[in-house]
């Protein structure tokens, strides 16, 4: 969108006749009346939008009005029309009629876009939704919340390909201003009857959650696809809206794409559970677009037959069946680790599980007949070498083709698995490092020190989530938290993509932060601070929802090239 010079946006008027001529009305809301007209100076064509006569004298209506234009104003070059002027910095003084101009959007609403095309195909559905999803995951990121998306609010600009144009941001939420000064109060109603969300009805204290918007988005998605209005969450049988029965048959023949999946989450009724950033939901959409655009032959034999003769799926096949043939090699040296210790140490695999990823086992250690620890090996394919690893690091590499036969299991006993039967005959079990499942996927976000993380924190721009565990315990029970907090794949994903990860002893945590030193919790380092403390979620569903909600809380914007 085109953007106005700021010393041409505030304007003096006393009501927009002043300036403007009307060329016909556009529809009443909630917030204004709407015209569209033309300047007098320049016959620029503009839509304005003038506060209702019964609001004239409402201070709260006028400082609305105010803070829709700021909104406009701060998402300059967005997929929102551009603020050409206004008078709402005057809003104080009752006399003045207050007024917007914006740029005048070419196009139908999306409701009269839909009625018109009447059929829309799922990948022009996604797509319109993802561009929709981008201009609301920008305004997120200016600190931004609309709260009343809907087709109304959402011109289809003319051009080849209509695209979203998102506009009336009358009931949108600043964090930047709303925070210190809000308008919104607990009882107050807000949202739309396109989809009604519990968490903006009145008494709800979550009105300005960014998960609000997405799951609009959602429903704008459900509605492009279906030409229905989700409504509400959930209906007097609890059916979600793509469950009820006049919507089901819009989704026959699409089990395959993952839709119905998406509609689960985005549509659940706890916000905890539905899509907490623009990227899940994007990645998301991507997934459904991908498997329906994907051509499959209908004969399952022959979709077989060509898996079979593909050249990647047999060379992976190969891959995978050389990581398993590597991993079952090194657990033989771990075998020996008894007689090397004349019995006194034993290593063992642990916890065979069906369906357990590949190339990769828990060991456990006893000494003396008592269990010390486990510990975690793990062989990966990278290129054309095979790698193994121990919670330690790398400890091996051989070319990927050669014989394991050929190559010394001595060797690789004395450069890896000695060097763990030193840990356990050397340390104190509770002074080893935090050892837990999943270690090599963070393994390059993990760290076990003050300093170490303040250094990566500092070197990635990623804030610090802290894992404080009370080293009272038995170390079965830090192996059994943390695998229970950090064993989920989005935690995992969170961390690797947002967090540097601390994990530390209560007992030396540096005493300047004065923290309770009882039980197991988890914080953030943001900019030095040490903040958002809580107690450590208890499982990994706890955990998933509250690291997506630190993500959302200490997302880092890239700045975008010039």
């Amino acid at each position: 969108m085109k953007v106005e010079s700021p010393n041409e946006i505030w304007v003096k008027a006393a009501s927009f006749e002043e300036r403007w001529d009307t060329l016909k009305g556009a529809g009443e809301g909630g917030q204004g009346v709407g015209y569209k007209v033309i300047r007098k100076s320049d016959q620029k064509i503009a839509f304005i939008k003038v506060i209702q006569e019964k609001s004239r004298k409402n201070s709260e209506r006028r400082e609305r009005f105010y803070r829709e234009a700021l909104a406009y104003r701060s998402l300059a070059g967005l997929e929102v029309p551009s603020l050409i002027e206004t008078n709402t910095d005057r809003h104080k003084d009752k006399n003045i009629t207050l007024y917007i101009a914006t740029e005048f959007i070419e196009g139908d609403n999306m409701r009269q876009w839909r009625n018109r095309v009447q059929k829309v195909s799922l990948d022009q559905a996604i797509t319109t939704t993802l561009q929709l999803l981008d201009t609301v995951a920008q305004a997120h990121a200016a600190e931004i919340l609309h709260r009343d998306i809907k087709p109304e609010n959402i011109i289809m600009q003319d051009g080849d390909v209509p695209s979203p144009v998102l506009v009336d941001f009358g009931i949108s939420f600043d964090h930047s201003r709303d925070a210190q000064s809000p308008l919104t109060r607990e009882g107050d109603e807000l949202g739309n009857r396109f989809l009604s969300l519990p968490e903006l009805n009145g008494g709800s204290l979550d009105k300005c959650s960014p998960v609000s918007d997405l799951t609009l988005v959602a429903g704008i998605f459900f509605y492009l696809f279906t030409g229905r209005n989700p409504t509400q969450l959930k209906d007097g049988q609890n059916k979600l809206p793509h469950q009820r029965e006049k919507s089901r048959l819009f989704f026959e023949g699409f089990e395959r794409s993952g839709i119905r999946n998406f509609f689960d989450k985005a549509f659940a009724y706890s916000v905890s559970d539905r899509y907490q950033s623009p990227e899940l939901m994007r990645a998301d959409l991507l997934k459904i677009l991908s498997r329906h655009l994907q051509p499959a032959p209908t004969d399952r034999k022959e979709r077989l037959q060509r898996l079979l003769e593909n050249m990647d799926f047999q060379s992976n096949a190969k891959r995978s069946t050389r990581v398993g043939q590597a991993l079952e090699w090194a657990i033989r040296g771990y075998g020996e680790v008894r007689n090397k210790s004349g019995g006194s140490v034993t290593a063992q695999q642990v916890d065979i599980k069906p369906g357990a990823e590949l190339g990769y086992v828990r060991i456990r250690w006893d000494l003396n007949g008592d269990y010390q620890l486990c510990t975690y090996l793990w062989v990966e394919a990278a290129g054309g070498e095979l790698v193994w690893y121990t919670s330690s690091g790398e400890v091996y590499r051989i070319e990927m083709d050669a014989s394991l036969e050929e190559w010394s299991l001595e060797t690789f006993i004395d450069e890896a698995v000695e060097a763990d039967m030193l840990r356990i005959l050397e340390h104190k079990p509770e002074d080893l490092p935090a050892e837990f499942a999943k270690l090599h996927v963070l393994r390059d976000r993990l760290t076990y020190s003050w300093a170490a993380a303040t250094e990566l924190s500092h070197d990635l721009n990623l804030p610090v989530f802290v894992i404080v565990h009370d080293d009272t315990q038995p170390m079965i029970q830090r192996e059994h938290l943390l695998n229970a907090v950090l064993g989920e794949r989005t935690v995992q994903d969170v961390i690797l993509t947002s967090f540097v990860l601390l994990v530390m002893k209560q007992s030396v945590m540096p005493r300047h932060l004065q923290i309770p030193e009882v039980g197991d919790y988890s914080a953030v380092i943001h900019e030095g601070r040490w903040t958002r403390q809580q107690r450590l979620a208890a499982n990994g569903e706890a955990a998933r929802t509250r690291l997506s909600e630190l993500q959302q809380a200490f997302a880092v914007v890239t700045p975008q090239p010039l």
